[in-house]
């Protein structure tokens, strides 16, 4: 229960909405995949799994559709009476032309039958943006048939945004959340890193054309390198002080989002840079294999 995510829209993006997460496991081999699924109607999407992980989940369609997967610290609540006859993410992918009718439609989902489609029995939250805008979207099976067992944050647009496995709706808080998970300290210093760079004013680069000089340009913003950086981030710890912890942001209080734990320690980070023009051509998948201080971010792009 140890990721954390990032999010970046519009203005507070360089060039394309940016939407990152890092993947923390225990000590046992990785087992990181990469799937293009083409099918006969709809769109064509990637899929992945994370270290430690077997079930592909959708992670970037040709629409410019991006998503990170996280979990919630929940009860063991009573699966849905009945047969769910619930849309998987697969579909969601394969159907949703936007993030918009990504999140309408699992939300009439999930009010009705909770989270049996998705990766996980009790709890889910998924982050996610498009050329437009982002969400996030969180839920538990405390409830069914009642859009009380979820929550929608966004649209979000030209903003950042961070989360790791803790709910952030206070009604969700309170009905269904067991433990915050690992990362509160890693979700507040990926605040941080976001918010100090979002509207540099330093950054900003000359207007786009001659006679626009008094005119506003918003030509700064978090690049695709910056938020790579902010994945490899140690904090005010060395890799070398990582190691003797068995988790270093929340036992010692360190804010730290790359950590070298004895017990969990990152293996992996996941960015979608969705591109405006050409989604299924030019979004693209970046991915580490390995911890993300010292492996290359790789870009998989949609190609058939």
């Amino acid at each position: 229960m140890t990721c954390t995510g990032a999010m970046a829209t519009g203005l507070t993006s360089l060039r394309g909405n940016l939407l990152a997460q890092s993947h923390d496991c225990g000590h046992n081999w990785e087992n990181l995949r990469i799937q293009l699924v083409v099918p006969r109607e709809g769109n064509r999407y990637l899929k992945t799994c994370g270290p430690g992980e077997d079930q592909l989940i959708p992670i970037l369609s040709e629409k410019g559709i991006g998503i990170s997967v996280f979990g919630r610290p929940t009860p063991d609540f009573p699966p849905y009476q009945g047969v769910p006859e619930c849309v998987t993410e697969d579909e969601l992918m394969r159907t949703s032309n936007s993030a918009m009718e990504w999140v309408n439609t699992w939300s009439k989902n999930m009010t009705q039958y909770g989270t049996p489609g998705f990766m996980g029995s009790g709890s889910i939250a998924r982050m996610l943006v498009d050329t437009k805008e982002g969400y996030l979207c969180e839920g538990a099976n405390w409830i069914y048939n009642d859009p009380a067992n979820h929550a929608i944050h966004g649209p979000m647009t030209d903003q950042v945004f961070a989360c790791g496995n803790f709910f952030v709706n206070s009604k969700l808080k309170v009905k269904a959340e067991a433990g915050i998970g690992a990362g509160y300290n890693r979700a507040k210093r990926a605040w941080k890193l976001l918010i100090d760079r979002q509207y540099d004013c330093c950054m900003m680069e000359a207007p786009p054309h001659k006679g626009a000089e008094n005119m506003p340009y918003f030509g700064a913003g978090i690049s695709l390198p910056y938020l790579m950086s902010i994945f490899r981030d140690h904090g005010n710890l060395s890799p070398q002080e990582g190691r003797i912890s068995n988790y270093v942001p929340e036992e010692r209080g360190q804010e730290a989002l790359c950590i070298h734990g004895l017990v969990y320690y990152t293996k992996g980070s996941t960015i979608c840079n969705i591109v405006e023009n050409h989604t299924d051509l030019f979004s693209c998948l970046w991915m580490t294999f390995g911890q993300p201080c010292i492996s290359p971010f790789l870009p998989v792009y949609i190609i058939f």
